[in-house]
């Protein structure tokens, strides 16, 4: 079935709503999904796995479970862990985020590490929300055991990333490693070779001790920030295709948001026809 964007963003915080988010968790992870699924990257897919732990986790999560519990911040490498231990990326991803860039601004260059999120490619949708003038954002991802490794690079003032595509030579599943940047006219030449260093550290080296390079090597696919926007327009036009049990399931989840209605405010609805 299709929906327009305005359905699927509605029904989808309704139901992130009545899983127990807050509202403002519910509203960014609702923007990541479209954000993802109007631009052609597919965040219905992933939102079906979410979904899922999402249900599992708010069961398991206590209400006093601090957000900043899953993070862990090495100063000399400039580095942010963040292990979410099996649970998903919408709980407190726009948090996390948000950490970050408060960290980026005071450290001019950081770089952060995913763990154990089985979801995590959804945290790509909340970049645009994350960039702004004066930081560059480079970030890469795998959305599945199976697809392609996904590079997005924002500069400075741009609404749109360019994205790359290249297929993953191991068989390890590529977790999401972001590199937050402060433009270099605003670092110390001398700061700046420092800090280069740093980042590469940091982003060669993930927490179990794995290499990989930040770089985008191999890419077989490239799409410019032109590009997205065909795209963008073309979904606004023909709509979002969507399961109709996925779709069944959202208005579930969404039900539990509706309260039974009391002899006051029945009586403060006006006749009935």
């Amino acid at each position: 079935m299709k929906v327009s964007a305005n359905e699927l963003h509605s029904k989808l915080e309704k139901a992130l709503l009545g899983l127990g988010l807050t509202q403002a968790a519910a509203k960014d992870a609702s923007d990541m999904v479209c954000w993802l699924t109007l631009y052609g990257f597919d965040g219905i897919a992933t939102l079906k796995t979410s979904l899922d732990l999402l249900e599992h986790c708010l069961t398991n999560v206590s209400a006093g479970t601090s957000p900043m519990s899953a993070l862990q911040w090495d100063a000399d490498t400039r580095t942010l862990s963040v292990d979410t231990q099996g649970g998903s990326a919408l709980l407190f991803g726009n948090l996390w985020l948000e950490y970050s860039k408060s960290l980026a601004t005071q450290h001019d260059e950081i770089a952060v590490l995913f763990e154990n999120c089985p979801d995590v490619f959804l945290l790509m949708g909340y970049l645009p929300t994350l960039q702004s003038p004066g930081l560059d954002i480079d970030a890469r991802a795998q959305q599945s055991a199976t697809s392609p490794i996904t590079y997005f690079k924002f500069r400075s003032g741009m609404n749109l990333p360019d994205v790359w595509q290249a297929s993953m030579d191991s068989d390890d599943r590529e977790s999401l490693t972001v590199c937050l940047t402060r433009p270099p006219t605003r670092i110390a030449e001398g700061s700046r070779r420092e800090i280069s260093v740093r980042k590469k550290a940091a982003a060669d080296t993930k927490t179990d001790g794995r290499t990989s390079e930040m770089g985008i090597t191999g890419a077989e696919y490239h799409q410019t920030a032109a590009e997205l926007n065909t795209v963008y327009e073309q979904k606004l036009k023909t709509g979002i295709d969507i399961d109709s049990d996925l779709w069944d399931q959202l208005k579930h989840y969404g039900l539990a948001t509706l309260v039974e209605a009391d002899d006051a405010s029945r009586m403060g609805a006006g006749p009935s026809d």
